[in-house]
């Protein structure tokens, strides 16, 4: 390709790839503080999470 020059056109055999589909993550309240603004998540491959509650709203 040169400088300037449009790219080519794939060719029309080719189809468009589809975006993969994603499935939202799924997880589970194991801590909450006492005055509600800490909260740990854990996700279902056993990945922790602690999360300022106030900047979830």
């Amino acid at each position: 390709m040169v400088a300037g020059e449009a790219p080519a056109p794939a060719p029309a055999d080719c189809a468009p790839v589809a975006a993969p589909k994603t499935v939202p993550a799924t997880f589970a309240l194991l801590y909450e503080s006492k005055d509600g603004r800490l909260c740990t998540f854990e996700d279902k491959e056993g990945h922790l999470t602690s999360v300022d509650a106030s900047k979830l709203v």
